[in-house]
């Protein structure tokens, strides 16, 4: 298969968080990873962390990386030590078991986690850095006899709440069930109720509970951030975000957690390798546009708070996703950008004209995001368009703005 034809392929697919043929897929296949894995999870900034524990290991160890989260291709979704798998690679693999796949008709991340754990297995590789897309025991990222060194839960959100729970306790309980006996766990500061409740899931079955530590003295630097974080000084990301500190601190405290386990040589090779990360859609500046993944309400809210640093007029363009709690995400962006148009995508996924219903007498709407984006320069040519909302708004406005 070609990439455009695995992209069709795997977009067809229905969305499903049921696992029952993903288990008898596994069982038959005896699917498994062979090395040890850093298993992330959370409601946001898990593709960020991943990518900087990838950058942080790949100066010592054959690292591989699985996460949810692409610009052009699934394919990029699976990488090791830094190189997406091919095309053949892809192809050859999802073959060998194509009639079981179709049989048991598995999603597109059940299909995803398969083929990257099986091309982690082939590479040999020393450590594996897996996202988690739903979170919790039903996702495919999870395998019960997986080794998982550290489980690392980035933030908790409202999210997902006929699969998760409808309380933030019933969700986190939800997402950590991915711990196995005797691994370590790092969470946020959550308060003390639900960091207690954490602890004894922790305790009950032998695992270590680590809260992240406080970084100090950050300050936007000239399209990047410095900050302190122990043990270490002076450190630099790239990027306008401050969120995007909180995800590298993350990454940061696993190296303190694990430095017994994957010991690295030298702080510098830490420094180097957080300094020269690139993210894309993480309040980026390209195209004449600015883009970001806001899609739920924690995630507007981290948006908001970064675009001081730009300077000028904003104004917003925006969809959602069926699921997103779109009453809470749009108050956000509004009080910053009281300019917007909401639009859609030829996406099932993605909310339509009706889905708006309540909204329509607030925001503009039109229906195609290039006609939108359009009108909002020609309207106000002297405003940055920020493209915000769902990954599938961002990832098609930045493709169709650089061709």
């Amino acid at each position: 298969m070609t990439k455009q034809e695995i992209e069709e392929y795997l977009s067809s697919l229905p969305l499903r968080y049921e696992r029952d043929g993903y288990d008898k897929f596994i069982k038959k296949t005896r699917l498994s990873l062979h090395a040890p894995l850093i298993h992330v999870i959370g409601s946001n900034g898990k593709s960020t962390v991943c990518e900087f524990l990838n950058a942080i290991y790949r100066t010592k160890y054959h690292v591989g990386l699985l996460t949810n989260s692409y610009l052009i291709s699934s394919l990029e979704c699976i990488k090791v030590d830094g190189i997406t798998i091919t095309e053949e690679e892809f192809t050859r693999i999802y073959s060998e078991n194509a009639k079981l796949i179709d049989k048991l008709e598995l999603s597109r991340w059940e299909i995803l986690c398969y083929v990257a754990f099986s091309f982690f297995n082939e590479k040999k590789i020393d450590l594996a850095i897996v996202e988690s897309s739903l979170g919790g025991m039903n996702d495919a990222s999870y395998i019960e006899d997986n080794d998982s060194r550290l489980v690392i839960l980035t933030s908790l959100s409202l999210e997902h709440t006929d699969y998760l729970g409808t309380t933030l306790s019933q969700i986190a309980l939800n997402k950590v069930s991915v711990l196995n006996d005797g691994s370590k766990l790092l969470i946020p500061s959550l308060g003390e109720e639900l960091t207690k409740l954490l602890r004894d899931y922790a305790d009950s079955l032998s695992s270590e509970l680590y809260v992240r530590d406080a970084y100090h003295f950050e300050k936007p630097i000239d399209g990047a951030y410095g900050f302190h974080f122990r043990p270490y000084g002076n450190l630099v990301i790239q990027g306008k975000a401050k969120y995007l500190v909180e995800d590298a601190c993350f990454a940061l405290e696993a190296v303190n957690i694990l430095q017994k386990e994957f010991p690295l040589d030298d702080d510098e090779s830490v420094k180097k390798a957080l300094i020269t990360l690139s993210l894309p859609c993480m309040v980026e500046e390209r195209a004449g546009a600015i883009f970001d993944y806001a899609s739920n309400p924690e995630a507007a809210e981290a948006l908001v708070e970064a675009l001081p640093l730009i300077k000028g007029e904003v104004a917003f363009l925006f969809a959602a996703r069926k699921d997103a709690n779109i009453a809470s995400i749009l108050p956000f962006l509004s009080n910053y950008c009281p300019v917007s148009i909401i639009t859609s995508l030829d996406n099932e996924a993605i909310r339509h004209q009706d889905g708006y219903f309540f909204y329509l007498e607030d925001y503009e709407y039109v229906d195609d995001p290039l006609e939108a984006y359009n009108k909002l320069k020609t309207d106000h040519p002297e405003a940055k368009i920020l493209i915000t909302g769902s990954k599938e708004l961002v990832r098609y406005m930045r493709k169709a703005l650089e061709k």
